[in-house]
């Protein structure tokens, strides 16, 4: 006796009909991939592999501009400093350095930014914090380190 092919009326990846055998006992005649078997067809209860997640939609909020850039290298500063403060004690001679190395080269950032926004003619530049800028900007070329 020969087997009944998948009665699915629709059209495969490919183009063409299916031509799958059908699962015995299923009405209307469907193979396995087009709901022929007694389970559920599709993906598995909570699969997440077609989730969407917005990684490479429209964004939602307007870009910040560099005022709020400005603000926020200059919390992080902060927040740097106190924390390398705080925890001198506990840390290896290695980890300090590399703390202070980054707190440099977010100073650095910080005034390279504030200069930036100056010459766009926008939000005012500290002189202090430019002054800084061009200090470490000097230690780094004598020294040879990029702060």
């Amino acid at each position: 006796m020969a087997g009944i092919k998948c009665g699915w009326d629709g059209i495969t990846g490919k183009g063409k009909p299916c031509k799958a055998w059908a699962v015995r006992g299923s009405d209307p005649p469907r193979c396995v991939a087009h709901g022929g078997s007694a389970g559920r067809v599709g993906a598995p209860p909570g699969s997440k592999n077609a989730l969407k997640h917005g990684a490479y939609s429209e964004p939602d909020e307007q870009l910040i501009d560099l005022d709020d850039v400005i603000a926020d290298c200059k919390r992080r500063f902060v927040r740097l400093g106190a924390y390398i403060d705080e925890h001198v004690a506990d840390l290896e001679v290695s980890d300090y350095r590399a703390l202070l190395a980054l707190h440099g080269q977010l100073a650095s950032r910080i005034s390279r930014l504030e200069r930036d926004l100056q010459k766009m003619g926008g939000g005012e530049a500290s002189d202090f914090m430019q002054v800084i800028g061009e200090a470490l900007d000097r230690l780094s070329k004598d020294w040879g380190v990029k702060l």
